[in-house]
């Protein structure tokens, strides 16, 4: 089978990344490594905030998070705290950064063709090969989004935001709102996940993989369903969580 082109498909990206970010800043040029580190840096911040869906009605989301991030910005979302001058358009351009950094990641331990190993992040080529063909759709749909973000009229609804991003980021980042967290399965869900990583990392015997336990998870669980969500919450955790 034929290898992905992956650095022609991350210069794709990148370019329309740049085109975007220049259009509404010239000063800024993330073929320049300070202003790509900076980039991938606020497109990180976005996709912390991005892995907490809606908490309305599971209609509300899409499971598109670049479509997500389009629908916060254009109720007024920003990262003004720490990045004032970074316009809607520029945030779904970092968006789109952040994600090619994550691909070179993965794919700096791509197993060649045939090969059925699992990598150090936990998947065999084929799941790291789906994971990375995601990002670049992901990408390429945070790029038309932000074009179409040029000239738009922001409408600043805090009354939405509030709803659907401040209050679940502030909430995660306190570790407050239990009682409300208990009424939401996803979370009751989540916890249970974590309790059995936390069985895994003392019996590392019982999965071969995180990708191995996420599926386990996912059959034991009727409000999850991402395999990815699980694994990225993994890693997370071993970044949190001593051995």
């Amino acid at each position: 089978m034929r290898e992905i082109p992956w650095a022609l498909k991350h210069q794709s990206v990148v370019y329309q990344a740049r085109d975007l970010i220049r259009e509404t800043n010239p000063n800024i040029d993330i073929l320049d490594r300070d202003a790509w580190e900076l980039a991938k840096k606020i497109g990180f911040e976005l996709w912390g905030c991005l892995e907490w869906p809606f908490e309305g009605d599971a209609d509300d989301y899409t499971g598109n998070e670049a479509s997500m991030l389009h629908s916060w910005l254009e109720h007024g979302f920003t990262l003004e705290d720490d990045f004032p001058d970074w316009t809607a358009p520029q945030l779904m351009a970092a968006y789109a950064c952040y994600l090619v950094s994550d691909n070179k990641q993965y794919l700096a331990d791509l197993p060649v063709p045939g090969d059925t190993r699992y990598t150090t992040f936990g998947w065999r080529r084929d799941e790291l090969v789906e994971h990375c063909a995601g990002n670049i759709i992901e990408a390429l749909e945070a790029c038309r989004y932000g074009r179409q973000l040029i000239g738009q009229t922001i409408t600043h609804d805090p009354e939405w935001l509030a709803q659907h991003v401040k209050r679940r980021i502030s909430e995660e980042k306190s570790r407050g709102g239990k009682a409300k967290a208990a009424n939401d399965p996803r979370q009751v869900e989540k916890a249970f996940v974590f309790e059995c990583w936390k069985e895994w990392h003392g019996n590392p015997a019982r999965y071969k993989s995180k990708v191995e336990f996420a599926q386990d998870m996912l059959d034991k669980c009727d409000h999850l369903k991402s395999e990815k969500k699980i694994t990225d919450w993994c890693r997370e955790w071993e970044k949190s969580e001593p051995c």
